[in-house]
This record gives structure tokens, C-alpha cells and sequence, in this order.
């Protein structure tokens, strides 16, 4: 495979024996500088998927191949050490990966200004915020010289200023030709997208995902990410897909939005 990064061919996966399938002879390929986007809802197992694809994760069946160049990994929730701060958090992880000590501050401290990582990378790790946290564990995938980066909901909890930050980083790797393999319930990035549903990996625009439920969300103010529609004595209204919900609610409340309602669209 001289320009594939990584291929899962027919990978099945159970935790135990008779027990669910997780994933069902799911098979893919991703080239040198693709982006893929992966969609599905909250335990459709898209956090299965990519731990076996970067092997924390065995499969029951099939095989996985990954370009011998390493990867870079952002799992959506980990918690290091809390006493560690970010900048030897980062140090230890980068010379793991074989990075000198300069190379890991300069690059560090460019990725998380970029970032707007706040109080910086000398406060304890147990005393940031869910936002900045998650700034310091993207850093210390993107700092990497590697061909491939997989990513669990790298936006999450990330205000709209970070997330316009951390969708240039992503597309200037892609440039450089770093794969991406990236779950989330909506970024906006280019490139090719799926979605697993009941263990099977389907293209985004397949029928049977069309009738996914949309949600009304009636907002304070309006939402800095989306155009939405004014109500009777103040407040926004925004109709989202299900995928988009999540990733539209932390962005509006890390922007300062209240929010007053969230409901099912009523089917027409």
C-alpha cells in the first residue's frame, strides 16, 4: 500500500463472545492527505472504531494495516496526570515520539497559541478547564511528524475561536499530507464522510440515514456559528440534525448564549 495510510478490510468487532456486534465487517482505506469524517449517534461505536484502528483496540475479525510511519491519537476522554503541567506533559509525550526537547517547545508553544490555551502551558493540568484540556491533548497529537492522526470528537468543549484554530491546524496538515481520521457530529471539513449505524459504515448521504430527527433549540442570543430565526419577544431558534446537536450546544454556551429550550421538530 505505497500511498495508503491505513485499511480496515472487513473488521469485525465483539467484546465478548455472543455478545453484540459492534462493528460489522466494516471495511476502509484512507490515502496520504485524505480527510475522513466520521458521524453516528452517541454509542454507534465510532470510539470502537478508531482504537482499532490505531490498535488499542483488537479486532474479532478482519485485519487492519497502518502506514509504518506512526499516528497520532486524541481519544475523547483521557485524564493525565493532574500534578503534570503542559508543558512537560507534552515534553514526555514528544520524546516518546522521538522529538528533541526544542523541537517539542517551539512547536508547543505555536500550536497551543494558536489554540488560545489559557492560563498556558506551565499550569498544572488539573487545574484547566474542560476547554483548555482538551487544547493541551490536541497539541500533543498535532506537534507530531506523523502520517496519520485520529481524532474522537476533537471539538467538543472547544469555544468558536479554538475551533476555527483547530480547523486551520487540521487542513494545513492535510496539506502537508497527514491523513485524518476524525469522529465528530458535524466540523464542516472537507472530505470524504461516513456514518455508522448498527455496526455497519454507510456514506453520509445514504437514504436510510435521511430520516435522521431534528431538534428546535431556542437560544438567549444569537449563536456566533449559524444563522437562526427570531422569536416573539427575544431569542434565536435554530433547527439542527441530530449529528450537529451536541457540537451547536457547547459551541453557543461557550460563547455566553443561554439556553432556554430543546425539543424534537415535529415530523410534517
Amino acid at each position: 500500500m505505497p500511498d495508503d495510510v491505513l485499511e480496515l478490510a472487513r473488521v469485525t468487532k465483539r467484546y465478548r463472545r455472543g455478545g453484540p456486534t459492534v462493528l460489522d465487517e466494516v471495511s476502509l482505506r484512507l490515502r496520504r492527505g485524505e480527510l475522513a469524517e466520521l458521524r453516528g449517534h452517541n454509542g454507534s461505536g465510532k470510539s470502537t472504531l478508531l482504537r482499532v484502528a490505531c490498535g488499542f483496540s483488537q479486532p474479532s475479525g478482519g485485519r487492519v494495516v497502518r502506514s509504518s510511519a506512526g499516528f497520532g491519537f486524541v481519544p475523547d476522554r483521557v485524564a493525565p496526570p493532574g500534578r503534570m503541567t503542559g508543558r512537560s506533559y507534552l515534553t514526555h509525550l514528544g520524546s516518546m515520539a522521538g522529538m528533541e526537547r526544542h523541537q517539542i517547545a517551539v512547536a508547543a508553544e505555536s500550536v497551543t497559541a494558536r489554540l488560545g490555551l489559557d492560563p498556558g502551558l506551565d499550569a498544572p493540568l488539573g487545574t484547566l478547564s474542560r476547554g483548555n484540556l482538551r487544547k493541551v491533548l490536541l497539541t500533543q497529537c498535532l506537534i507530531r511528524p506523523v502520517h496519520l492522526m485520529v481524532l474522537d470528537e476533537p471539538f467538543i468543549a472547544l469555544d468558536a475561536d479554538a475551533s476555527d484554530a483547530l480547523t486551520e491546524l487540521i487542513l494545513e496538515r492535510a496539506d502537508a499530507g497527514v491523513t485524518f481520521l476524525i469522529a465528530t457530529h458535524g466540523s464542516g471539513l472537507p472530505g470524504v464522510r461516513w456514518v455508522l449505524s448498527q455496526g455497519r459504515l454507510l456514506l453520509d448521504d445514504d437514504p436510510e440515514e435521511a430520516s435522521d430527527e431534528g431538534f428546535l433549540v431556542d437560544l438567549d442570543v444569537p449563536a456566533s456559528s449559524r444563522a437562526g430565526e427570531p422569536l416573539p419577544g427575544g431569542g434565536v431558534r435554530y433547527r439542527l440534525p441530530a449529528d450537529e446537536l451536541e457540537t451547536f450546544l457547547v459551541r453557543a454556551i461557550a460563547d455566553g448564549a443561554h439556553v432556554r429550550r430543546v425539543q424534537p421538530e415535529p415530523r410534517r
